[in-house]
C-alpha cells in the first residue's frame, strides 16, 4: 500500500466517514458558507481567493494557536523536560514520549508503516533498538516519512533490569520514542518556551517548578531542586572564571559516582570540552583568606579623636606612688 493511499485512509477515518444523521437544512450565513469552495491548501489556491485569502490565513492561525494551548494544557509538568541556554538564560520545554500520548489524538496524528525494530549490539555487550515509521497529521495534512526512534540498554530507566526483561523494556521504549518523535514533529512541540507553558497552565495547579530539569541546570543534585545559590558561605557570583578557557565555573557537591566511589565537592568548568576542575575546599580556603586580607586593606585607618572645645580638658594623670 502506497503512502498516499494510507494517508487517504487516515483522512477518511479522521473525518468519520459514517453516514451522518439527517440535519435541518442550513439557512442564512451558514447556507452561504456551505456553498463556498473547499478550504484552499496551496499558495496558488489562496492567491485565487484574493481578498478572502487573508481571512482564511488568520482563521487557520487562530485554530492552530487554540489547539496548541489546549494540547499543552492537557499535559502535566512531569511530561516536560526543561533545558536552559546558559549564555542567554532562555528556558524551553521538551515534551517527553509519555506526554505525546496525551496530545496525539487532538491533532489527528496517525502512525503507519512501522518497521520491525533492529537490534544493534556493541562489543562491550550493550545494545540499542532502532525502529522506523511514518506519520501523518489529518488536521494540517502534513506527513513525515521514515522517522527514527530508539533506546539503549544503558538508559537510566533499565539500569536495574537484566536479561530478557531488560531487552523487552528497551524494545518497547524504542517504539514509544518513535511515536513521540513523530508527534513532536507534527505538533511542533520539540521546543516550547517556558512562558508558553506557564500561560497554558494559568489558573490550574500545574506549575513550571514541577517540570524535570535537564541540560543547563547544573548537576543532578541541582536538577533535583537544590539550586545551591550559597555553598557553605560562598555565593554563586563568587565562583572563579576558568583559568584554562575563561568560561564560567560551577560548584559540584560531594557525592558518589556511578561506580560507587565517593568524591569530594569540586569546581568544574561549564564548557563540556574543557576538563578543568579544582577541589572546592582548597579554593574556598584561599578565597576566604584573600577576601579577608582585601577587607583589611580597604578598611580606613582610625581617625585621631580631636578634643571637643566644649569639654573640660582631661585631668593630668597622677604620678605613681614611688
Amino acid at each position: 500500500m502506497s503512502t498516499q493511499t494510507k494517508i487517504k485512509e487516515i483522512e477518511d477515518d479522521f473525518l468519520d466517514p459514517d453516514e451522518p444523521q439527517p440535519q435541518p437544512a442550513p439557512t442564512g450565513a451558514l447556507a452561504k458558507r456551505e456553498q463556498t469552495a473547499p478550504v484552499p491548501q496551496s499558495l496558488a489556491e489562496l492567491a485565487a481567493m484574493k481578498g478572502e485569502a487573508l481571512e482564511v490565513v488568520q482563521a487557520r492561525i487562530q485554530v492552530l494557536e487554540t489547539l496548541r494551548r489546549a494540547a499543552i494544557k492537557t499535559t502535566n509538568p512531569e511530561d516536560w523536560l526543561l533545558f536552559r541556554d546558559k549564555r542567554e538564560g532562555r528556558v524551553v520545554g521538551y515534551l517527553q514520549d509519555c506526554g505525546c500520548e496525551r496530545v496525539r489524538d487532538l491533532y489527528g496524528i496517525r502512525i503507519f508503516d512501522v518497521q520491525e525494530p533492529i537490534k544493534k549490539e556493541s562489543s562491550d555487550g550493550t545494545y540499542v533498538y532502532i525502529i522506523r515509521g511514518s506519520g501523518y497529521c489529518a488536521l494540517t495534512r502534513k506527513a513525515v516519512p521514515d522517522i527514527e526512534g530508539g533506546r539503549s540498554s544503558q538508559d537510566d530507566f533499565v539500569e536495574h533490569l537484566e536479561g530478557l526483561q531488560k531487552e523487552l523494556y528497551v524494545r518497547k521504549a524504542a517504539r514509544a520514542n518513535l511515536d513521540g518523535n513523530i508527534t513532536r514533529e507534527l505538533a511542533g512541540l520539540n521546543s516550547v518556551p517556558q512562558e508558553e507553558l506557564e500561560q497554558a497552565w494559568k489558573g490550574t495547579s500545574k506549575k513550571i517548578e514541577h517540570c524535570r530539569k535537564g541540560k543547563g541546570f547544573g548537576s543532578s543534585v541541582e536538577r533535583d531542586g537544590a539550586d545551591l545559590e550559597v555553598m557553605d558561605g560562598i555565593n554563586q557570583s563568587d565562583l572563579p572564571i576558568c583559568p584554562k578557557c575563561q568560561a564560567p565555573t560551577k560548584y559540584v557537591p560531594a557525592g558518589v559516582s556511578k561506580k560507587g566511589k565517593r568524591y569530594q565537592a569540586f569546581l568544574a568548568c561549564e564548557e563540556r570540552e574543557c576538563n578543568w576542575t579544582m577541589n572546592f575546599a582548597k579554593w574556598k580556603k584561599d578565597f576566604l583568606e584573600k577576601k579577608e586580607k582585601k577587607e583589611q586593606e580597604q578598611k580606613p585607618p582610625e581617625e585621631a579623636q580631636s578634643p571637643n572645645k566644649d569639654e573640660a580638658p582631661p585631668l593630668p594623670m597622677e604620678e605613681p606612688p614611688f
